[in-house]
């Protein structure tokens, strides 16, 4: 099951049988009665941090979704991607058949990465395994193909946003 929120089976369930109770007895123990929520909001307006938690509370699920979708995407294509189509691109003097190993085993690990971001295994965990692996791939690129900073569509330069939409992710995973 995947966690996006305050969205659960349970608080589905319990809307669904509604809430219903006598408040007469709750006002008659109240020194005075209930104000209003126009009221209340007006006498303590929301800070700037009030802001940004309802500002990014529903980015946390927009930001999981995207980098799993990413992690699975780069998965299929590194475990399913006939070679002859990116052996072109890694201009370096490893065999072909390492490359090619390379490319298998880092659609394996984008595939558990993938699946664990979806289902929000260890979110702040995920997010430092997922820098790491990103760092991991920038550095072995760079090494056997530096020309791939340089490709048109971004190539490795890419993965400077992906790096701060993983750490905005960490800071948003932590709930205390």
């Amino acid at each position: 099951m995947m966690h996006l929120g305050p969205i659960s089976r349970t608080a589905v369930e319990q809307l669904a049988h509604g809430a219903e109770a006598d408040s007469r007895q709750l006002y008659d123990t109240l020194p005075r009665p209930p104000r209003g929520f126009s009221s209340f909001a007006k006498d303590r307006p929301a800070g700037s941090q009030d802001l940004w938690h309802a500002r990014l509370y529903l980015m946390r699920p927009v930001l999981r979704l995207a980098l799993a979708m990413m992690w699975l995407v780069s998965a299929l294509i590194g475990l399913f991607m006939p070679s002859g189509a990116f052996l072109p691109l890694v201009e370096t003097s490893l065999p072909d058949g390492v490359l090619i190993m390379m490319a298998r085993l880092g659609g394996l690990a984008d595939l558990a990465i993938g699946a664990a971001v979806l289902r929000g295994w260890r979110p702040r965990r995920m997010a430092a395994v997922q820098a790491a692996m990103i760092a991991v791939y920038t550095a072995a690129f760079t090494f056997l193909s530096p020309a791939l900073w340089l490709l048109p569509m971004g190539g490795l330069l890419k993965n400077i946003p992906l790096l701060a939409m993983i750490a905005v992710l960490y800071i948003l995973e932590d709930e205390r």
